[in-house]
């Protein structure tokens, strides 16, 4: 008994070594635990936070294409070939939607189109007074609605297929403008996005 209590023996160099290499391994193990979770938690965010936005994007763009009216006579581009403007279409490189945004009977012209990599949107009032409402300034900074699309998309593959998908006669006269249909597509993170919009009124702003 008494030789054991007077054992002075100290730890030694290769037991030193093998409780520092246990050690180390152990702090990797936790590291990587951390490392894995912290990744797992900024992807499940990240999602989180895309489909918000796109839930966002798809109830404002369906609100405002539902509601979209017809504005004017002008032709697209100033070309007849083209076709009238009417409630929603494309011009200059821009997603084009004629809708009131604040109820008081004159249209808003809200403009969609590509910035950086992202969806952006913008709005302008119109200065006239009454129909036709041809002429419109001072947009508002354009905000961001959808971000980090995939490479490669243009914005004519995103609101594709622009249409009439029904027509209207006033005296026996056949007239274009009633309802429009646009094919909406986008791709997140390798995600496709679908959605067919149509506008619903058949009526001009008074």
């Amino acid at each position: 008994m008494k030789r054991l209590l007077r054992n002075n023996k100290g730890i030694t160099l290769v037991e030193l070594l093998i409780t520092i290499s246990l050690i180390g391994v152990v702090l990797l193990i936790i590291y990587n635990m951390f490392f894995i979770s912290t990744k797992n938690y900024y992807n499940i965010s990240n999602d989180v936070e895309i489909n918000r936005e796109v839930r966002i994007f798809l109830v404002t763009i369906q609100k405002e294409i539902s509601q979209a009216r017809k504005a004017n006579d002008l032709y697209i581009d100033g070309k007849k070939e083209k076709g009238k403007t009417g409630p929603i279409f494309m011009e200059d490189e821009k997603f084009c939607i004629y809708v009131d945004l604040n109820n008081d009977g004159k249209p808003e012209l809200v403009q969609y189109y590509l910035k950086d990599g992202n969806l952006v949107r913008r709005q302008s009032a119109t200065t006239d007074l009454a129909y036709p409402y041809e002429n419109f300034k001072d947009f508002t900074y354009p905000k961001v609605v959808l971000r980090n699309l995939d490479e490669g998309q243009k914005l004519e593959d995103i609101f594709d297929n622009i249409k009439f998908i029904e027509k209207e006669s006033n005296n026996w006269q056949e007239y274009e403008e009633t309802i429009k249909s646009v094919n909406l597509k986008f791709r997140i993170k390798n995600k496709v996005y679908k959605h067919y919009l149509f506008t619903k009124s058949k009526v001009e702003f008074e």
